[in-house]
């Protein structure tokens, strides 16, 4: 079983609380009230909260939603080819999306893979190189 761990997106701050370490976040009955590292919060809807995946990186890195991994192919006629790709949780997954690909797909998020299986794939070639609020260019579609 992964462990249930998250970080938090303040997009009034324009940063991560805690700066981008786990947080020690959970219901508390006792208090009525959903606690961060042990003191009381209400949030907004200004913070985004994002859920570690449970799978790493070649370089040991977590992925959590929101991050950019770059995944790097070498097709069978020996061709290099890298992808930065968003990883996203939907129906109940984790899931990466091109925006280089159609824009047909997830509101123009481009096509859709597993993430699970992107990695098993990749001959452990995947590296967290960002995240979607911090580097936003790192997605932009290539011409």
């Amino acid at each position: 079983m992964r462990p249930i761990k998250f970080r938090a997106w303040d997009n009034r701050e324009k940063e991560y609380m805690g700066g981008g370490d786990k947080l020690d976040l959970y219901y508390s009955a006792h208090m009525g009230a959903l606690m961060l590292d042990n003191d009381t919060y209400d949030f907004d809807t200004s913070v985004l909260f994002e859920q570690f995946t449970g799978l790493l990186d070649k370089n040991g890195v977590e992925i959590y939603e929101g991050d950019i991994v770059k995944i790097e192919e070498t097709t069978s006629d020996g061709k290099e080819h890298n992808y930065n790709l968003a990883v996203k949780f939907s129906s109940g997954t984790f899931n990466i999306y091109n925006p280089n690909c159609c824009k047909t797909c997830e509101s123009g998020w481009g096509c859709v893979s597993d993430l699970c299986e992107a990695i098993a794939f990749s001959d452990n070639r995947v590296s967290v190189v960002g995240n979607i609020h911090e580097n936003p260019e790192l997605l932009e579609v290539k011409k």
